[in-house]
């Protein structure tokens, strides 16, 4: 489990195939995915690309001032139903083509 910020920070940032593959696929507590996304903007994509990252902070990814992370979200396997709703009506027109694409 990543366990701070800083730790998801230092594992997406890492050369090792086995840590970067960490920041993708392991659980963090709510609490860091948060403060993830306060502290180090740079890496709120990267926060969307995890797999296990909850619903909450999709929702709250769902609506950054960036289009990337919006796209990175739309991307998502898995993404609530109001997170899909709301997407499918974003300013950006990637981020709408990324929900359509979702079939």
């Amino acid at each position: 489990m990543i366990e701070s910020a800083e730790q998801f920070v230092w594992l997406r940032r890492s050369d090792l195939k086995e840590e970067y593959d960490r920041a993708t696929n392991e659980e963090a507590p709510l609490e860091v995915w948060l403060q993830v996304i306060e502290d180090y903007p740079d890496m709120r994509g990267w926060v969307a690309h995890n797999k296990t990252v909850p619903d909450e902070v999709l929702r709250r990814l769902a609506e950054d001032e960036d289009a990337a992370v919006r796209l990175r979200v739309a991307m998502k396997r898995h993404l609530p139903d109001d997170v899909v709703a709301r997407l499918a009506e974003d300013p950006d027109d990637g981020v709408r083509q990324a929900i359509a694409r979702r079939g």
